[in-house]
């Protein structure tokens, strides 16, 4: 059985993912959602994409490089450059994609 201890040192066991951007021509690290990031979507103003990007996008280190003060400007992005990375953090975060376009079809 997995020790209480074990189980929490699961939160700091999250590495960043390099995945290439072919719209951007580079690698953005990624982060997978976690609980904390979910709580603070619930009653969110912003879009849920813009909050996936702006909670998930990271450094190679895993801080964050974007803040609410940058939604602005990220809301200007294509969707040849977010649809990509939200996918990848869907994957990433064990989201299944399908339950993802049947729930946005609503």
């Amino acid at each position: 059985m997995i020790t209480r201890e074990r189980f929490l040192a699961a939160a700091s066991d999250i590495r960043p993912k390099a995945i290439e951007v072919k719209a951007l021509g580079g690698t953005v690290y990624i982060r997978p959602v976690t609980l904390a990031m979910m709580a603070g979507f619930s009653g969110d103003k912003l879009d849920p994409a813009m909050r996936m990007l702006i909670s998930c996008v990271c450094d190679e280190k895993g801080a964050a490089l974007f803040s609410e003060a940058d939604a602005t400007e990220l809301g200007g992005l294509s969707r040849a450059i977010v649809e990509p990375i939200i996918s990848e953090i869907n994957k990433m975060s064990g989201v299944d994609e399908k339950a993802v376009e049947d729930a946005v079809k609503k």
